[in-house]
């Protein structure tokens, strides 16, 4: 409506962009550019692969020789190193603008021009070329070169059990503990104290998540008078789903955030003038609403999960669970190129099948 009002006041394309699009995209842009830019310093797979020394790989040999000073010293350090990124994102977001206007209706379609096609084209097949293609297509010559020369595979079935089940699981737990921070966006400052709390959760690499979970639960459980509790939280997997929950935060987060804030608070009055009760207006108004915004944050929780590696090294061993993302790592550390090759296959082929099974609820709901 934005847009068609600004073409009837005559303003160009560009200006419509500049003055209309934009401003409505900052608060998505911020958000993409901060938990990108998080992500990219608490990676820990890429560059351990790669044997990059960045501070994330010194934090984890750190805490694999039980050097815990040392590992405080980094992760302080590396924590450090995120805090001005939320000036910065706080600085490109701004002000959220108004979602909701008076008279709502379906955009009118308009095709792209020959330009913007081949825009977009061109770095979606740069993208899936680099970040799919490519990776899937090494694998199956890694699988190939194992059959080729007559090599035993491991039987990748149970890893590929343990995989849906953490992943299932944590993306739930994830999503369960987001939901309070996004419902409560509206409340003020408060809302805005509680967003900034989860990106500094999320800000947190693996390692240090990890770290600091198994530090409160030993402490707790010398405070409790034996490592019984330790021991059970750790092999039980708690420690690890929380771990996962409290590292992919902020990536839920922002699904179920865009969700409630498109909620209409006139639709809660108009129910609430019609006598509806609290569950009718729930059922039959917010539920259809946030169905999109809460099945796109299960998928993004489900999928960050399946490749999630740090935590689940420092975190998964005692629990005797191996999934897919473990045995990658293995088996790649252990130049057995066919058995990593067959798992990170499973693993691509899990997240697709993760993404395809939801998507027309998604699109629809």
């Amino acid at each position: 409506a934005e847009e068609e009002a600004a073409r009837t006041l005559g303003a160009s394309p560009g200006r419509i962009f500049w003055r209309v699009v934009l401003p409505r995209l900052r608060p998505a842009l911020a958000y993409s550019a901060l938990v990108s830019l998080l992500y990219a310093i608490s990676d820990f797979g890429a560059v351990a692969v790669l044997d990059v020394p960045v501070l994330t790989w010194r934090l984890y040999e750190a805490v694999q020789h039980q050097a815990l000073p040392r590992a405080a010293l980094l992760g302080g350090a590396l924590l450090l190193a995120t805090l001005p990124l939320f000036g910065l994102a706080r600085v490109l977001r701004g002000r959220d603008p108004a979602r909701n206007v008076a008279n709502p209706r379906p955009p009118a379609r308009r095709r792209p021009g020959a330009g913007a096609l081949a825009l977009t084209y061109g770095a979606h097949t740069l993208v899936i070329g680099l970040g799919v293609a490519v990776p899937v297509l090494t694998m199956l010559g890694w699988v190939a070169e194992g059959i080729r020369r007559g090599l035993t595979f491991a039987s990748p079935w149970e890893a590929l059990g343990h995989t849906a089940g953490l992943a299932v699981a944590g993306a739930l737990l994830t999503v369960l503990l987001a939901l309070a921070p996004a419902a409560l966006t509206r409340a003020g400052r408060t809302g805005a104290l509680l967003e900034q709390a989860v990106y500094l959760t999320s800000a947190l690499p693996g390692v240090l998540v990890a770290f600091g979970l198994m530090l409160v639960a030993l402490t707790a459980s010398r405070a409790l008078g034996g490592g019984g509790l330790y021991a059970a939280l750790l092999s039980g997997g708690v420690l690890l789903l929380l771990g996962y929950a409290l590292r992919f935060l902020a990536e839920v987060f922002g699904p179920l955030r865009s969700a409630v804030l498109g909620l209409d608070p006139r639709q809660r009055e108009s129910a609430r003038v019609l006598g509806a009760s609290w569950s009718t207006w729930a059922r039959r108004v917010a539920g259809p609403a946030l169905a999109p915004g809460l099945g796109a944050a299960l998928v993004v929780g489900f999928v960050a999960v399946l490749k999630e590696l740090p935590v689940t090294l420092l975190l998964g061993g005692a629990t005797g669970l191996t999934p897919l993302a473990f045995r990658v790592w293995d088996r790649y550390n252990e130049a057995l190129h066919h058995d990593a090759g067959v798992a990170g296959l499973l693993l691509v082929g899990l997240t697709l099948c993760g993404v395809g099974l939801t998507l027309r609820w998604r699109r629809h709901a």
